[in-house]
């Protein structure tokens, strides 16, 4: 059962007084809002022209520059710090463990990747920082309502997290309760339809495939550290990572319990289109190994990433404002249930 919690005040000499609480909201608006707009954005922005540039020189131009290549890959760099600078404080702010987790994991990438493997890495972050949409999505789902229920104004909803402790725990039940989902409608889909049907039925349904998408990134990898088998891991990564760019963008198409677009909706569908160039042509670069597409693909993917924090950004401060809804997924993107 969510928690109460009481809103005290600080006596500023007039009868109105200040919130603690509101305050804090206030200060996380305006650093989260000049981070977004004059660091996270002109950053990526640089990133996906400065790799898209590095891509199409050497290979449709007969024009190789060095220190275009080499601009490019810091610059990818630079990106991920700044998103991840940026999603860990929002994330931290609004007490979201996983979200939190994922941003820092592409904070210790920025540093130790290259630009052969920064791609592949980046999938620690990729599978975590999508948790907090997949939760959004997921606070719809009737166990959830049942169990997260308030009572009152003052009580917590299940995407506001009074600690990372409870926000962890919210997480798990999520996770638990999709994956016995998925299990339930497999046999069911199974006995009734065949296996194809019953193997591709989560992938119509936004949480389940943001579910499965986030274990299968992860698997790809792990199995990436294992020699002989990089390549693989790699491209297994960039297989559930398609499925999980294909959410993102499923998200945005979600509605609240009004049926009206969120503030978000621009924010994770122009991401998920981005994740997606990445994540094909990281592909494509894993199987032919062209000239900078890595760096093309991750700059595509940083674009993405950007929006994609600001998607969760836009979510989590409607949650600390107290303006967090339910939400009723498109047809399009899921099935009966969230």
């Amino acid at each position: 059962m969510a928690t109460a919690v009481s809103n005290p005040t600080i006596s500023t000499g007039n009868t109105t007084g200040v919130s603690h609480r509101a305050q804090n909201k206030i200060n996380i608006e305006k650093t989260s809002e000049f981070v977004q707009n004059f660091v996270a954005a002109p950053v990526c922005a640089y990133s996906a022209l400065s790799g898209t540039l590095s891509y199409l020189l050497p290979n449709y131009f007969d024009t190789e520059s060095e220190l275009l290549s080499s601009s490019a890959m810091w610059s990818a760099k630079g990106a991920i710090l700044v998103n991840a600078i940026f999603g860990a404080y929002d994330n931290g702010c609004s007490k979201n463990t996983p979200g939190t987790l994922g941003y820092l994991s592409d904070f210790i990438v920025s540093f130790v990747a290259d630009n052969h493997n920064m791609y592949t890495l980046r999938g620690f972050g990729s599978a975590l920082d999508q948790i907090p949409g997949f939760l959004e999505v997921l606070e719809s789902h009737p166990e959830i309502k049942k169990k997260y229920n308030p009572k009152n104004e003052n009580d917590y909803k299940f995407n506001t997290y009074p600690t990372f402790l409870d926000s962890a725990e919210k997480t798990l039940t999520g996770v638990k309760i999709v994956y016995s989902d998925i299990a339930s409608d497999f046999r069911n889909k199974y006995s009734k339809s065949g296996l194809f049907k019953a193997l591709i039925s989560p992938f119509s349904n936004v949480s389940k495939n943001l579910a499965i998408s986030s274990t299968g990134i992860l698997a790809g990898v792990l199995t990436s550290f294992i020699p002989r088998l990089n390549k693989v891991g790699a491209i297994v990564r960039d297989v559930f990572g398609l499925h999980a760019d294909i959410a993102v963008y499923q998200k945005g198409d979600a509605k609240d319990a009004q049926g009206k677009t969120r503030n978000s909706k621009l924010a994770y569908n122009s991401s998920g289109v981005l994740y997606t160039v990445g994540t094909v042509l990281d592909f494509v670069y894993r199987c032919t190994e062209q000239t900078n597409l890595n760096l093309f693909a991750i700059g595509a993917d940083r674009l993405g990433a950007f929006l994609m924090a600001l998607g969760n950004a836009m979510d989590n401060r409607d949650g600390r404002n107290g303006n967090a809804t339910t939400i009723i997924p498109s047809t399009s993107a899921v099935g009966d249930r969230a």
